[in-house]
C-alpha cells in the first residue's frame, strides 16, 4: 500500500519576529526555512516582522516588511494574548501603544489572526511555487504552531484560537509544541551523535524577544531514537530581548530630554531604534581590546548635536558602561534563571550535574549574554563541574525548525513536570477538628454537615506527567430525576502556582484555568445509577465519572469518561 506523503508545515510566532519553516514527509532530511517575504526585496531572511498596519477603516492592512519605516503600526502583538504577563498600562509602553490601534471591534485575538492568516497565505503561496497547485491541492498540510512554556493555559488557548480564526489546520487538528521542547529536538539533532550520552542533562533556554522560557532535559535513549524526558519544573519569564529595547529607548529619553525625544519624526525615531536592535544589540559584547570599540554610536536623525546629551554629528554616543547598563537589568534576570534552573536539575531527587546550557532563540545569539552567564556561572558553581554554553548554528530559526521536526518525527520529550498544581473545587464533610465551625453548612441534598471551596488536587506541582499516560480525574455528581434529553456536567478547573498546594480554592493563590463541560447521552439507562431519597423527600441519583486530562506539550486535553468508555472531548472554556 502506497504510503500517504504530506507537507508538514512550523510556524514560529514571535514577539518581534516570526519564521515559517516546511518539509515534505518523501525527504524529511530537507527542511527548509522561508527566507523570501512579501515586499521584502532582494533580502534573505528567516524571520519576518511581526508588525501589521491596519487602514483607516480598519478592513485591510499590510503586514510584515510590506510597512514603511514611519507607518503607525501595532507591534508586541503576541504579548497581547497573555495580559497577566505584561504590563500594557505603561504610558510609554510600546505594547500600550499597540493597544490602542487596535481597530474599533476588534480584539487581540482578531489581530493575531489576522497576522497568522497573511503568515498562511504566503506560506502557500511559497508552497505552490515549489510543487504546483495541483500537487499541493492533493497534499495535506500538517500545521505546528509554537507558544512560550512559560504562558498560562488560558493564553496558549487563545493562542490556538487565533490559528484556528486564521485558518490554520484546515481539516486536521493543529499541533501545539512549546518552544523550547522544539529548540531542543531541533538542537540535539544538530549536535555530533557521539558527543551525546545517555544521562546527559542539559537546559534549554530560549531567549525570545518578549519571553525567556528554560526547560532540563535528560537523555533516556539515544538508540532506536532520541528521547528525553524533563528533569525540573520548567520556569521563564517576561525577559525577552525587547525588554533591552525598551531600556535603550528610555536611556535616549531621560538623556535627550521629554520634549526632544517627543519632537522627533518617527521615521528618525524608527532608524535610531531599528539600528540599535538589528546593530548594536546583536554585535555587543565585552571583550573588545581595541579602546575605540569602548564607544558605541547610533544615527538619531533629526536631533541636534548637543555635546552634554551626548548627540554628536547625528549620532547618540554611549560608552561600554551605558552599554551594559542597558543590557544588565535584563541579563541580570536570565542568568538569575538560569541559577535557579540549575538548582532545581542539581537538587532534584537524582542530583543531576548539567552538562550544558543551550542558548537558542534570537537573542540566544548574544555575545555579551553568553560571556555574563560563563563569568556568573564561573564565580557561583562547583569549579570541579564543567558546564559547556553552547549557542547552535542557527540558533534564530531552532524554534521553527524544531517545530517541522515534531510534525515529522513525533516527540521526543518522554516525561514532564507538572508546572503548577491542578484541581477541582469540591466541597468536604464537616469536621470540627479541622475546619472552623462559621464555614458549616447542611447540604441541601442528605442534610449532611460540609464545607464548601475545598481544592482536591489531581497533579501536584512537579508530579511526572506523560502525553502516554492520561490522568483520570474521578468526580462525583447528584443529579435529581428530572433532568432533560442529555446530562450536562460543568466542572472547573483550578491551578496554583505554589510549590506546596493551598487547601482552600477561595485563596489568592489559587484561580480559575477553565470551565469543563462535558455530556451524558439520554441514551445511557437511568437505572444503572444508584438511586436515592433525601430527608427532604426527593429523590436523586448518584453518578460517578472521570475527566481524562493529558498534559502535552503546550495544551491540555480532556475526555469524558463514563463506566469505562470514553464519550468524545470535552468542552474547555478558559477564563
Amino acid at each position: 500500500m502506497t504510503k500517504l506523503h504530506s507537507l508538514k508545515v512550523g510556524i514560529d510566532f514571535g514577539t518581534t519576529y516570526s519564521g515559517v519553516a516546511w518539509a515534505h514527509t518523501a525527504t524529511p532530511d530537507e527542511i527548509n526555512v522561508i527566507q523570501r517575504w512579501p515586499a521584502g526585496g532582494n533580502r534573505n531572511s528567516e524571520k519576518v516582522p511581526t508588525e501589521i498596519a491596519y487602514s483607516a477603516d480598519g478592513t485591510s492592512f499590510k503586514w510584515g516588511f510590506e510597512l514603511p519605516l514611519e507607518s503607525e503600526k501595532l507591534i508586541w502583538i503576541k504579548l497581547l494574548l497573555d495580559p497577566s504577563k505584561y504590563d500594557s498600562d505603561s504610558a510609554n509602553s510600546p505594547l500600550s501603544k499597540t493597544k490602542h490601534l487596535i481597530p474599533a471591534g476588534k480584539e487581540p485575538v482578531d489581530v493575531v489572526a489576522d497576522y497568522l492568516g497573511a503568515l498562511k497565505r504566503h506560506t502557500v503561496d511559497t508552497l505552490e511555487r515549489n510543487f504546483g497547485k495541483e500537487f499541493l491541492e492533493a497534499t495535506p498540510i500538517d500545521w505546528v504552531m509554537t507558544v512560550p512554556a512559560v504562558w498560562s493555559d488560558a493564553a496558549k488557548a487563545t493562542t490556538l484560537r487565533a490559528a484556528e480564526a486564521a485558518g490554520l489546520g484546515e481539516g486536521t487538528k493543529i499541533r501545539m509544541i512549546s518552544e523550547p521542547d522544539a529548540a531542543a529536538v531541533c538542537t540535539l539533532r544538530d549536535i555530533q551523535p557521539n558527543s551525546l550520552r545517555v544521562d546527559d542533562t542539559f537546559i534549554v533556554v530560549d531567549c525570545g524577544g518578549g519571553t525567556v522560557d528554560l526547560i532540563s532535559y535528560q537523555i533516556t535513549a539515544l538508540k532506536p531514537t532520541l528521547e528525553v524526558k524533563e528533569c525540573a519544573v520548567g520556569t521563564g519569564g517576561m525577559c525577552g530581548s525587547t525588554y533591552i529595547n525598551a531600556n535603550f529607548e528610555n536611556f535616549v529619553r531621560k538623556r535627550i530630554g521629554d520634549d526632544v525625544f517627543n519632537a522627533m519624526k518617527p521615521k528618525g525615531r524608527i532608524v535610531m531604534l531599528k539600528h540599535f536592535d538589528e546593530f548594536l544589540k546583536r554585535t555587543f559584547s565585552d571583550e573588545d581590546e581595541d579602546e575605540d570599540e569602548d564607544i558605541f554610536s547610533c544615527p538619531i536623525p533629526g536631533v541636534a548635536d548637543n555635546e552634554e546629551a551626548g548627540v554628536e554629528d547625528g549620532f547618540f554616543i554611549l560608552t561600554r558602561e551605558e552599554m551594559k547598563g542597558i543590557f544588565d537589568p535584563v541579563i541580570s534576570q536570565i542568568v538569575g534563571l538560569v541559577q535557579k534552573q540549575m538548582d532545581a536539575v542539581e537538587s532534584g531527587d537524582d542530583g543531576f550535574d548539567v552538562s550544558a546550557i543551550l542558548l537558542v532563540g534570537g537573542f540566544g545569539a548574544s555575545e555579551y549574554l553568553r560571556q555574563r552567564l560563563f563569568k556568573d556561572l564561573k564565580s557561583t558553581r562547583n569549579p570541579d563541574v564543567e558546564v559547556e554554553i553552547l549557542q547552535p548554528t542557527n540558533a534564530w530559526s531552532a524554534v521553527v525548525r524544531g517545530a517541522v521536526l515534531r510534525g515529522l518525527e513525533g516527540g521526543i520529550v518522554r516525561s514532564r513536570h507538572a508546572r503548577r498544581n491542578y484541581g477541582v473545587n469540591c466541597t468536604q464533610a464537616f469536621d470540627s477538628n479541622v475546619h472552623d465551625e462559621a464555614e458549616k453548612y447542611l447540604s441541601s441534598f442528605d442534610g449532611t454537615p460540609r464545607v464548601r471551596d475545598r481544592a482536591f488536587w489531581y497533579i501536584k506541582k512537579g508530579d511526572e506527567v506523560s502525553e502516554d499516560k492520561p490522568i483520570s480525574f474521578p468526580f462525583y455528581n447528584r443529579w435529581k430525576t428530572h433532568w432533560d434529553e442529555e446530562m450536562v456536567f460543568e466542572d472547573d478547573l483550578v491551578a496554583s502556582e505554589l510549590d506546596e498546594a493551598p487547601i482552600k480554592t477561595n485563596s489568592t493563590d489559587t484561580y480559575l484555568v477553565c470551565k469543563l463541560t462535558s455530556r451524558l447521552p439520554a441514551s445511557i439507562p437511568k437505572d444503572i445509577f444508584p438511586k436515592r431519597t433525601s430527608p427532604y423527600g426527593f429523590e436523586y441519583y448518584d453518578i460517578n465519572y472521570n475527566l481524562i486530562m493529558t498534559v502535552e506539550s503546550a495544551t491540555l486535553t480532556f475526555e469524558f469518561e463514563f463506566e469505562g468508555k470514553t464519550y468524545g472531548s470535552v468542552t474547555a472554556k478558559y477564563y
